[in-house]
Order: structure tokens, then C-alpha cells, then sequence
């Protein structure tokens, strides 16, 4: 039995979903998502309005947890433990973009906009830096620079160390769901 997040710490826990997200996986993760008990994806989505990304310290998803979602979103044995990751990705992505609505008026659709309307390049970088940071690798400063942009589109001011903690999260998780190419 695997335990997903429990006694993690904020880093280990994004590096869970470094590799486990793409464009299937983005459909699998909202499948899993919606296939959760309605007051367990609640339970989800208050931790992380109370604790923001550090909320994935304390994921608790067992295999047997998530057996049934597992079957009924189409994961096969072999990628079923990646339904935790799947689902913390999603998380991440759900709660960033209450924060955003919630503390700033903007709407998850227009945050969705931003990223969507990133040119290939920009958004390579992103996802570069979203990679190499989550599985602890040397990154490249300059590749977070398209987040400033982002920020800009948004009217966020960066100063604000919250809006600046969601935002990276955000792109963190859009990042991550987007760029899987299906390998550990």
C-alpha cells in the first residue's frame, strides 16, 4: 500500500507531480477529481484555501483510496498509483485559481487565457522551469520570465508575496498537467 503526500514536505510533494501530467493525463485528473467523494474534494479544496500549496504536505491517498476512480477514469494497474499525483496537480490548480478569484476578482477562465494564450516558447520555459524545479534540478531564472508577463496580463502586482506563491503554483500545475509524456 502506497500513502500519497503523507509526511512530504512542500518540495517532495510537487516533485510527485513533475512527471505524471499531459494531455491525457490533464482528462484523467478531471476525471479522478470528479470522481471524488463530493466531501473529500471539499476537504481538498479548504485545506488548500486555508494552507495554499503547502496543503499538499498533507495529501493522504491511499491505493485503495482511489481503487474505484482508478477503474472508472481508465488508469490501468500500472499507472493507477499516479491517480494521487493526478489529483494533487488538479488540486493545485483548483485552489490557485479560488485564490485568484476570491482575493482578486479574476476569473479562473481568464487564468486559464493567460497560460492558453502563452506563444510556444514562453510556455516551453515554464514548463522547463516547472520540470527541473519539482525534481530539485538546477533551473534557469530566465525561464520563469514569461511569468512576469503573465502577472502583467493579470494586473497582479508581484510584490505580493501571496500573489506571487499562487501564480507560480498555478503555472506550476498547468505546467505539469500539460507536459507529462507519459514516463516516470
Amino acid at each position: 500500500m502506497k500513502v500519497w503526500g503523507k509526511g512530504r514536505g512542500l518540495a517532495a510533494a510537487m516533485v510527485l507531480m513533475a512527471g505524471v501530467a499531459g494531455p491525457a493525463s490533464a482528462l484523467e485528473a478531471e476525471c479522478l477529481w470528479s470522481h471524488l467523494a463530493p466531501t473529500k474534494r471539499d476537504s481538498l479544496l479548504e485545506s488548500y484555501h486555508r494552507d495554499g500549496p503547502e496543503a499538499l504536505n498533507h495529501l493522504n491517498f491511499t491505493d485503495e483510496d482511489l481503487a474505484d476512480e482508478v477503474k472508472f477514469c481508465g488508469l490501468t494497474e500500472a499507472n493507477g498509483v499516479r491517480a494521487g499525483h493526478l489529483i494533487a496537480a488538479r488540486l493545485v490548480v483548483l485552489g490557485s485559481k479560488r485564490y485568484f478569484k476570491e482575493q482578486k476578482g479574476i476569473a479562473g477562465a481568464t487564468l486559464d487565457d493567460a497560460w492558453a494564450g502563452l506563444n510556444a516558447e514562453p510556455r516551453a520555459k515554464l514548463i522547463r522551469f516547472a520540470q527541473q524545479a519539482t525534481l530539485g534540478k538546477p533551473t534557469n531564472g530566465d525561464d520563469m520570465a514569461p511569468a512576469v508577463g503573465m502577472a502583467e496580463d493579470l494586473n497582479l502586482d508581484l510584490k505580493a508575496q501571496a500573489d506571487q506563491t499562487q501564480l507560480v503554483a498555478f503555472i506550476f500545475g498547468k505546467a505539469l498537467l500539460e507536459s507529462w509524456d507519459g514516463t516516470d
